[in-house]
């Protein structure tokens, strides 16, 4: 954890509850075929969008215990704001622990979704932004980004943005809380398909990672098309890294 003008902690490795297994190949015979077919590619998470919240709501970090937890060292957090929110499942949970709670999300599928779900929280808004790279010209007592959703960044120089962004919506004192896949993390899933199963749909991510360039390419095959997604590791020395100039440190 950095101390300054606001506190950065990277959360341990997430444990999964939800029914998956690992394979060498694809098992699924409806998936086995749309990746034969490799002719229906998707935007990333268009596919994904409507399965998200089965998967996040039994796999995201308990973020809301922990900022209840926090209060005793940072005091009262009135105002959240998660990065990357997907689907609105943690949104939706922030919003039992936070009077006030701001989602972005550079998805409009995965928005959609989450405006369904948190239509009945008044307290919440929305919006479709990058986290790269936004200005919503307010601070907050804490902001939050789950899921590995930071890995989605290009390079160190990107994740240093990020985190200059979140430097600048941050009240003094406030708290940036976040997970990340590291290079370990990203080693073990390669040459792997995560299967998945939810109530609606039954897909498949095989993970391919080149150590030499630093950097994953995963396809997740759904029934209606594949996507594809890149990402690269961030280790607690790239975060250190990456926060240097930011005031996060």
């Amino acid at each position: 954890m950095w101390w300054a003008k606001v506190r950065l902690l990277a959360w341990p490795p997430i444990q999964f509850n939800f029914r998956i297994h690992f394979a060498k190949e694809i098992e699924f015979p409806e998936l086995v075929e749309v990746k034969q077919q490799a002719d229906n590619e998707l935007a990333p998470y268009a596919g994904l969008a409507k399965a998200w919240h089965e998967i996040a709501r039994s796999s995201v970090a308990n973020y809301p215990g922990f900022l209840c937890s926090a209060r005793s060292s940072i005091g009262p957090i009135q105002s959240v704001l998660e990065l990357a929110c997907g689907a609105g499942t943690l949104t939706e949970r922030l919003a039992r622990v936070a009077p006030e709670v701001v989602g972005l999300d550079l998805s409009s599928a995965m928005l959609e979704e989450a405006r369904v779900r948190c239509s009945a929280i008044p307290s919440i808004r929305l919006l479709h932004e990058d986290f790269r790279s936004f200005n919503i010209s307010q601070n907050f007592d804490a902001v939050v980004c789950a899921s590995d959703s930071l890995n989605y960044v290009r390079d160190l120089s990107e994740f240093h943005e990020v985190l200059q962004s979140v430097a600048s919506h941050l009240g003094r004192g406030g708290l940036f809380v976040f997970d990340t896949l590291t290079e370990k993390g990203m080693k073990s899933l390669s040459g792997s398909y995560l299967h998945g199963y939810t109530k609606s749909t039954r897909y498949a991510v095989g993970f391919q990672y080149d150590p030499s360039s630093r950097r994953e390419e995963s396809i997740a095959y759904l029934p209606s098309g594949f996507e594809r997604h890149r990402r690269m590791p961030l280790d607690p020395s790239d975060v250190t890294a990456a926060a240097n100039g930011t005031g996060l440190m």
